[in-house]
């Protein structure tokens, strides 16, 4: 049976996903091919949340001159602002019946959920523009949901109905970082392997009777339309410049003191410090330093400008910007 009519029998319920039928596994091994090529993405997106982007790590080395990097994490920061401003207060339920009963065990359910959960599935939402949350009961008999990054799992689903056929999470030992292993998870059963796919142990039942697995997404243009994909250049072009700027200056303690019509003996140099004199034998002499004319507004534009286009393409609010008068009773707000 080829692939594609495997996947209409599981979309017409026809068939369940068994693991242990070799076509099935098959079928498995193909998506997470397709996971790993996306996870490069998703690692390069994460990458330069983290500060780590090709501007600092490329920056031009130059033998004999200052190399300072300077990094100006301006993705990090828009997504922090938004962050705070859309979770700024708690998050309150309605019941669509106005069933307060239902409000009550959400909150009851969800106490013992660590207090930053819902802050780090937004920001990891805005960084990758699409999220998972694996949900599981716990030792003592809790409900609990883990937040599983696209670099850590990959859920398949019918593109129709949005409903999760399986969801695969690859995961490392804390005790061995060199092997990965992977959590396959169908309606009935849980399937552990390792990264070749070879079963490490007995599959488990799955309790909830379907992938325990909501997606989260931004927008269904996902990478296309990511704070990163918008302001990556502009990002590695400002902490470029910036560099550069900073080297320029470092670079002033290395400027040069040119003598006209004059020589200097390497065994004064000592007494020329010291009494801070120079003395010209010739008429005509004379002493400057050689040092470059660095045109400070063109820089200065060049890098408010680049600030101004990302704050623009970001849809923020500069608030270091002095506003206008006319603008004191306008509520000014970074969009979620």
């Amino acid at each position: 049976m080829n692939l594609s009519d495997l996947l209409k029998k599981i979309l017409k319920k026809q068939t369940g996903l068994n693991l242990n039928n070799p076509e099935h596994l098959n079928l498995v091994k193909k998506v997470y091919g397709s996971y790993y090529v996306f996870k490069n993405i998703y690692n390069k997106m994460y990458q330069y949340y983290k500060g780590d982007t090709d501007a600092i790590k490329k920056y031009l080395f130059v033998t004999e001159r200052s190399n300072l990097k300077i990094n100006a994490n301006y993705i990090k920061k828009f997504i922090k602002e938004e962050v705070a401003y859309t979770l700024g207060n708690d998050i309150g339920y309605e019941s669509r019946t106005d069933n307060e009963n239902v409000v009550n065990d959400i909150e009851y359910y969800t106490a013992h959920w660590n207090e930053l959960h819902d802050t780090d599935l937004m920001k990891y939402l805005l960084i990758f523009t699409e999220i998972y949350e694996l949900y599981y009961i716990d030792d003592n008999a809790d409900f609990c949901s883990k937040i599983i990054k696209p670099t850590e799992g990959y859920a398949y689903k019918d593109n129709t109905t949005g409903k999760v056929l399986f969801f695969i999470h690859e995961f490392k030992n804390e005790f061995d970082n060199t092997t990965s292993y992977i959590d396959v998870y169908t309606n009935n059963k849980i399937y552990h392997f390792d990264n070749k796919f070879n079963q490490v142990s007995p599959a488990t039942d799955n309790i909830f009777g379907e992938v325990p697995v909501t997606i989260g997404e931004l927008t269904q243009e996902k990478y296309n339309d990511s704070l990163y994909k918008d302001i990556k250049g502009l990002q590695d072009a400002f902490e470029t410049n910036l560099s550069d700027v900073g080297n320029e200056i470092s670079d002033f303690r290395n400027a040069y003191l040119l003598f006209k019509n004059a020589q200097v003996d390497i065994k004064q140099i000592p007494d020329m410090k010291k009494l801070g004199v120079i003395q010209f034998p010739q008429p005509g002499g004379d002493a400057s330093w050689l040092i470059k004319n660095i045109n400070d507004t063109f820089i200065q534009n060049t890098l408010d400008r680049y600030e101004d286009t990302m704050y623009q393409i970001a849809c923020h609010i500069n608030h270091n910007e002095k506003l206008q008068s006319n603008l004191s009773g306008v509520k000014c707000c970074a969009p979620a």
